[in-house]
């Protein structure tokens, strides 16, 4: 039974360039070099956030300010995308962000999307974003 069900989802996960070999050769995007990232608010929903944050803008997403389940933020990358991250420790991939408002934010493990344009992979320290450089190909 399992046998069919992997062979039914190869064909989709490799339309969407999610299963392995594919996912780790996707190109890196151009990012932003000096972007730092700064807590600027708070909102109940995820509904409520903004569709476009300014650049390095950081939202906390949730019913309680003390313990919110959500990140939002404008990706540092140049495509413009928003990343919505988890840091419910119910769910899976978890985050943990340290910061006070309008503070300095620490952001862990390291943030790793993928987007249309390809894949940004950064770390979040003291505001400060610093990218991930892609492995180098192998010639």
């Amino acid at each position: 039974m399992a046998d069919v069900v992997i062979r039914w989802l190869q064909p989709l996960l490799r339309r969407l360039r999610l299963d392995g070999p594919l996912r780790r050769n996707r190109p890196a995007v151009r990012h932003a070099p000096t972007l730092r990232l700064l807590l600027t608010g708070h909102v109940p929903h995820a509904l409520d956030v903004p569709g476009r944050l300014d650049q390095g803008q950081v939202l906390l997403v949730g019913s309680k300010a003390d313990r919110p389940d959500w990140l939002a933020l404008q990706c540092p990358c140049d495509t413009g995308h928003q990343l919505l991250l988890n840091l419910s420790p119910s769910r899976r991939p978890l985050w943990v962000v340290t910061s006070d408002m309008g503070t300095t934010l620490h952001l862990r493990p390291s943030v790793d999307s993928l987007s249309p344009a390809g894949r940004c992979h950064f770390w979040v320290r003291d505001g400060a974003v610093s990218w991930v450089q892609p492995p180098a190909s192998p010639d």
